[in-house]
């Protein structure tokens, strides 16, 4: 009777365990994992009693490494797809990046060209009213001569 018990309880795991393992696989890409030879979807209840714990652990390690390795291949694909994006962005913003430059310099050019201006009139200013200043001074250095 003990025995019985024990044996239904284990029954009971194995059938837990398994039913995890099929909610798993039909959510994920692990519908391949096979235990005592047939699919995880496959096993019935009447096949509990073939099925020791080890296979089912070892099905189980199978599954929780095939989806390891879904993940991994997924990170790659997604890893290539921003490397292109990237890649893509840059080639695109290079011309662009060469016509600010140009668009720049020419501002700078027009700024500099007004500065240059600007500094010639005060400059043109400053030598006409110095001549200004210097003809009338000639006057009182004639005088005083």
């Amino acid at each position: 009777n003990a025995e019985q018990k024990r044996k239904q309880a284990e029954m009971q795991k194995n059938k837990e365990m398994l039913e995890a393992m099929k909610k798993q696989a039909e959510s994920k890409s692990a519908k391949g994992v096979k235990v005592a030879g047939k699919k995880i979807t496959e096993i019935e209840e009447d096949d509990l009693q073939n099925i020791g714990i080890d296979q089912i652990e070892k099905a189980r390690e199978e599954q929780v490494l095939r989806e390891r390795q879904e993940k991994i291949r997924s990170r790659k694909m997604e890893s290539k797809r921003v490397d292109h994006l990237a890649r893509a962005l840059r080639e695109e913003e290079t011309p662009l990046i060469a016509s600010w430059v140009e668009q720049v310099a020419e501002e700078d050019r027009a700024f500099l060209d007004k500065a240059e201006a600007r500094n010639e009139e005060e400059q043109r200013a400053k030598h006409a009213k110095d001549l200004e200043e210097r003809d009338l001074m000639m006057v009182f250095a004639e005088a005083k001569n």
